[in-house]
């Protein structure tokens, strides 16, 4: 029923091991030439669990917006296909869905193993990590990041043509750093209220991109996001609205 996905998904995991591999032997390679320059001789093991967070999250978000664009796919010149299928549209749309957050989730965990890995030969050292509440919270925001980022990218694409989607899922990155980026400028208070609105619905508004401290001490806390928890929460009320609006789009499509 999903073979053509599986498929789809087996080749995407397979090329995004092989860039994260090649990806983590560069940075081993550059610590073996540069070893008194990069080694570090200090650090914090709690900024070293958050940096190994978050490079998996953003690599995985990347790749989700791989994903992002599976529906899309089938309405690439052949959504008469789709429509034989013995399946209600939605439990289809339903299993793709099923096979992509799976396959999202694969790529988290070698992401987040080979940055460990990375991170601990960068110290000297393995790495020692604390899963606490507030860890378990952060946690749970790294690895819905991706997967917010599939509900919106679906959201914003299956209702999309396949020859228009890949270019509507690689535009979101630029346009979603730009809005995060109007969302906190010094505009007059009309202006400030409608760019805060239309970031809403974006993932990296609840997501640490420019800092690793979420203490809320830092000066640039002001900058994105509301707290850890509520930042969380949001990210997986965006992958589920998005997947929410996806599936609604997908059942009005005709072929």
């Amino acid at each position: 029923m999903f073979y053509v996905e599986m498929m789809r998904a087996r080749n995407a995991l397979v090329v995004s091991a092989a860039i994260l591999v090649v990806l983590a032997g560069i940075a081993l390679a550059m610590l073996a030439i540069w070893p008194d320059h990069l080694r570090v001789t200090s650090y914090n093991e709690q900024g070293a669990f958050e940096l190994i967070g978050w490079l998996a999250a953003l690599l995985t978000a990347i790749v989700a917006t791989f994903f992002a664009i599976s529906l899309a796919a089938e309405n690439n010149e052949h959504l008469e296909i789709a429509w034989t299928k013995p399946i209600s549209r939605t439990m289809y749309a339903a299993g793709i869905f099923v096979v992509d957050v799976a396959s999202l989730a694969v790529i988290f965990c070698v992401a987040a193993g080979l940055a460990y890995g990375v991170v601990s030969a960068y110290v000297g050292g393995p790495v020692h990590l604390t899963f606490d509440g507030a860890n378990t919270w952060r946690v749970a925001r790294f690895a819905l990041f991706p997967v917010a980022w599939f509900g919106v990218g679906q959201a914003m694409t299956s209702g999309v043509r396949g020859a228009w989607a890949a270019a509507v899922a690689g535009l979101s990155w630029p346009v979603a750093e730009l809005m995060s980026v109007l969302a906190v400028r010094p505009f007059n208070a009309t202006w400030h209220t409608i760019f805060s609105i239309l970031n809403l619905p974006n993932p990296i508004g609840y997501f640490p991109f420019w800092e690793f401290d979420d203490s809320g001490q830092s000066a640039l806390r002001e900058f994105f996001g509301y707290g850890m928890t509520i930042d969380t929460l949001a990210l997986a009320a965006l992958a589920v609205l998005g997947v929410v609006i996806a599936l609604a789009r997908w059942r009005r499509l005709e072929a």
